[in-house]
């Protein structure tokens, strides 16, 4: 049975339960349906669709549910991992075809299409038959192309990827005997990446933020977002008239005031560090701070001004320790200064010595010194030669 969920957005999942219960009835159909908050499914009972069956709503994407509003009733799933369009600053991998040869001679072309991952290349290379594993490195940045020539294997040539415009982008270009590291890829954030690719792959663990934009003062909990969409969505559904969106260099999320008397002021709950680690504002984001301090003086938005306070005590206690910090590197630098410079002076005097040095004046007083040597040696081994009875003579 065709069922059309009517539009709107809906409070929480039973809500929606009933309106799909209601197309049931409206068809005809007696059915009970319910949802199941942990497999993220609505389960239909009915006689005539079978005992317990089980349905998954989707329009073709996993946006579906967060288009009917009810991402806060869901566990997000994650998107896809990162496309190739965002590497590089933003300006992406050229695509095209290169070829990787092994070390024993094998050769095998791979294809690379404008709209892949970075998952995609990797599944490419390390599915084309040749003796090597592609992987991510350890920082998540960038692709490794690692050697699996083993002992059973003949050796005929360098680890050879060709060099051309795709393989530049991706940072494997290598002719060497054995594992080709590759660059930084330098990704840059999408709405489609996945927190747990960010902080060089090993992820953020995110937690609670108060936004507080004029008379709105919320807390917002962030810990089950998969991605940055849905930390976009989230944001800009909160209801406090705020847009939250990624910031031209591709690093970090802004969320300004949607209205033009206010700035929006994002804290972190609990002494967390969210806000700071998704660089939108927080504690920890000095400057992002300071662009605020800025927006709310320029508003005189005294609300933005109050709820800042925390941060700027937190600024000011950083700016403190690192110039202490600073202050104790600093007379490092010049002690080492210090001694460096008595060093050269002591070298130079040794150098100008040996090289202004009279070979004449300094031949004499060498054989002055070997004479007055050989003489105490010549006394020195008569005494030796001197017994007791002789002494007693």
């Amino acid at each position: 049975i065709p069922i059309t969920i009517p539009a709107g957005t809906y409070a929480n999942a039973n809500d929606m339960a009933s309106a799909i219960q209601s197309q049931f009835v409206s068809e005809g159909v007696s059915a009970t349906v319910a949802f199941d908050s942990t497999s993220g499914q609505f389960t239909i009972t009915s006689a005539t669709t079978g005992i317990n069956s089980s349905v998954s709503l989707t329009s073709g994407t996993n946006d579906f549910l967060r288009t009917i509003g009810l991402d806060r009733d869901f566990e997000v799933s994650g998107t896809s991992p990162t496309l190739l369009a965002d590497l590089n600053g933003g300006n992406g991998v050229a695509p095209g075809t290169f070829i990787i040869t092994d070390r024993v001679g094998v050769s095998a072309p791979i294809s690379v299409g404008a709209n892949d991952t970075i998952l995609d290349v990797i599944d490419a290379i390390n599915t084309s038959g040749i003796n090597v594993t592609a992987r991510l490195n350890f920082e998540g940045n960038g692709i490794d192309i690692i050697d699996n020539t083993d002992n059973s294997d003949v050796p005929v040539q360098n680890l050879v990827i060709e060099d051309n415009a795709t393989t530049q982008d991706l940072g494997i270009v290598g002719n060497k005997p054995g594992s080709i590291y590759g660059t930084d890829l330098n990704p840059i954030l999408s709405e489609t990446t996945r927190i747990d690719m960010l902080n060089g792959g090993t992820g953020l663990n995110l937690d609670a933020i108060r936004i507080v934009n004029g008379q709105h003062n919320e807390n917002i909990d962030l810990s089950r977002a998969a991605s940055i969409q849905d930390i976009i969505y989230a944001l800009d559904n909160l209801g406090v008239d705020v847009n939250a969106s990624i910031n031209s260099s591709g690093t970090g999320l802004n969320v300004n005031s949607e209205n033009p008397e206010t700035a929006a002021v994002v804290n972190d709950v609990n002494e967390g560090t969210t806000a700071s680690d998704l660089g939108i504002q927080g504690a920890y984001d000095v400057f992002k701070t300071l662009a605020v301090l800025e927006e709310a003086l320029e508003k005189n938005d005294q609300t933005a001004l109050l709820n800042m306070l925390d941060q700027f005590d937190y600024v000011l206690e950083t700016l403190v320790e690192k110039g202490s910090e600073a202050g104790v590197r600093t007379n490092k630098l010049a002690a080492m200064h210090n001694r460096i410079t008595v060093t050269e002076t002591e070298i130079s005097g040794l150098k100008s010595e040996i090289e202004d040095a009279d070979m004449v004046e300094y031949l004499t007083k060498f054989t002055l010194q070997q004479t007055a040597l050989e003489a105490i040696m010549t006394a020195s081994s008569q005494s030796v030669q001197i017994s007791l009875l002789n002494f007693l003579r």
